[in-house]
């Protein structure tokens, strides 16, 4: 018995008929949109995005309104407003720059505006902080306030 199908005759595959005197060379934006984490280190614009949305979402959580800065332009990266109060936030996630393992600190407020206030995640146990040189005043216990329940 003989099966007459497409499948029995030899596909034939096909080539390019363009020659290039120079090789194509696309490569991928490295720097993808999306609020995603990669813990390697390599892309810091990938980290510092997952560390303002992370610190944005924590914010929502304790009841603040958060207005995210839509570009990675400016000083801020957001500012809060909390129990008729607003400040403007600048994230800079802490950094182990000891030899010693675990031992993790947080930026130094040179380069920041004085009006602007730190949030400081911490990369391994994801705690949240102010810079302990510059907490706002009524906000001392706000990273350390119960976080509401977020229903459906």
């Amino acid at each position: 018995m003989t099966l007459n199908s497409t499948w029995s005759t030899p596909q034939y595959v096909q080539e390019s008929t363009i020659t290039l005197d120079v090789p194509l060379l696309q490569s991928r934006n490295q720097v993808e949109t999306g609020p995603r984490y990669i813990n390697t280190g390599l892309n810091k614009a990938i980290d510092g995005d997952f560390w303002e949305y992370y610190t944005a979402l924590e914010a929502t959580r304790r009841g603040a309104t958060v207005l995210k800065n839509f570009t990675r332009s400016g000083p801020i990266d957001y500012a809060l407003i909390w129990r008729s109060m607003e400040i403007h936030c600048d994230v800079k996630v802490k950094v182990n720059r000891s030899k010693k393992q675990g031992v993790y600190y947080q930026d130094t407020l040179n380069r920041i505006p004085p009006d602007i206030y730190m949030v400081c995640p911490h990369p391994i146990t994801n705690e949240i902080a102010w810079h302990t040189n510059r907490i706002p005043a009524g906000w001392e216990d706000f990273w350390n306030e119960p976080t509401y329940e977020i229903i459906n």
